[in-house]
């Protein structure tokens, strides 16, 4: 990240995760922050540098992001990844994304990129 608050890489590697119980005070921060309820049920989780930027329930389709990071990209693989993570077994999966010029705040996004 250089001095801007910018990524300055095209490429960032997000996990995608199954998330446990050990994950609970991430996901309650994560609520929090996005002004949501906690999700329930088996949750999927994306990380960035080992910080949860996104969860969404594989039971029961809820979403939590959070509001002041780009997270759009990362939110549609978490809903293409419940389909995939059904029925498989879990665990870590790496991808990597694509988020040029990728702001620290969300509010900074034209409302066409959030």
């Amino acid at each position: 990240m250089s001095d801007n608050g910018r990524i300055t890489d095209t490429h960032t590697e997000v996990t995608i995760r199954r998330l446990g119980s050990d994950d609970a005070a991430a996901v309650k921060r994560l609520a929090e922050r996005d002004s949501a309820r906690e999700p329930h049920g088996v949750l999927l989780g994306a990380e960035l540098n080992g910080r949860l930027l996104a969860a969404i329930s594989t039971t029961t389709g809820e979403l939590i992001a959070d509001p002041f990071q780009r997270t759009a990209e990362i939110v549609e693989t978490l809903r293409l990844s419940v389909g995939r993570a059904n029925g498989r077994p879990h665990g870590a999966r790496r991808l990597v994304a694509r988020l040029r010029g990728v702001s620290d705040t969300r509010a900074a996004l034209p409302a066409s990129s959030r």
